[in-house]
């Protein structure tokens, strides 16, 4: 008996089925960036236009002009203060901006974008200028960007308010550094909640990657 109980045990043992391999689950993308945005706040001065001759847009406004600009603490190059636009009659209706760069790293070209909102919180467009110059660190430096209005059918009367931030930034190395998004997006949203990533482009530009995660940043 004894032998064909043992007999038994062991085709028992070998038909029963291997236990499942225990395997991670891998979830998600690419990790967020940590937020290292902050934002300061000015006055952009009154939303009033002196034209010349007596003449004036929006004559009897008493509203001021909102900046808002982004420092984050891990850019190569930072905003000096709180820049924004200014309404300005030249060569037709213009947009102007004065902002100060402080370098934290060697680079040799800086791209900066102003994002503009209308009096009732809509996006008009972003403004981009490009600095391409070799900058060493602790170099300050000021710059001066004009846009025209009325070439893009924006309303000047109508210019209300500007987030101003360092986008993008080449380093002396060749290294591309890249604005995380996320908080600009918030912070646009407060103005418009159904602004995009897309309203955060100059006219003409294109996404290639999301700047949110941690995987796509150049550094």
């Amino acid at each position: 008996m004894r032998p064909r109980i043992l007999i038994c045990l062991l085709a028992l043992f070998a038909c029963r089925s291997p236990s499942p391999e225990t395997r991670a689950v891998v979830t998600g993308g690419p990790t967020p960036r940590a937020n290292t945005t902050a934002f300061s706040h000015a006055s952009g001065g009154s939303m009033r236009l002196n034209m010349g001759y007596g003449i004036a847009l929006n004559e009897r406004t008493s509203i001021q002009r909102e900046w808002i600009a982004a420092h984050d603490s891990t850019a190569p190059v930072d905003l000096v203060g709180t820049p924004g636009l200014a309404t300005a009659y030249g060569d037709g209706y213009q947009a102007r901006a004065s902002y100060q760069l402080q370098v934290r790293d060697s680079v040799v070209a800086v791209e900066i974008r102003f994002v503009a909102f209308d009096v009732w919180g809509d996006p008009i467009r972003t403004f981009r200028a490009a600095e391409i110059e070799d900058l060493g660190r602790g170099l300050s430096r000021e710059y001066k960007g004009t846009w025209s209005l009325s070439s893009y059918g924006a309303d000047p009367s109508e210019l209300y308010a500007t987030i101003a931030y360092v986008s993008r930034v080449r380093r002396a190395n060749g290294a591309i550094w890249e604005a995380n998004e996320a908080p600009i997006l918030a912070e646009a949203r407060r103005f418009d909640a159904r602004f995009t990533p897309e309203d955060l482009l100059p006219p003409g530009g294109r996404r290639t990657q999301d700047s949110s995660t941690v995987g796509s940043a150049h550094t």
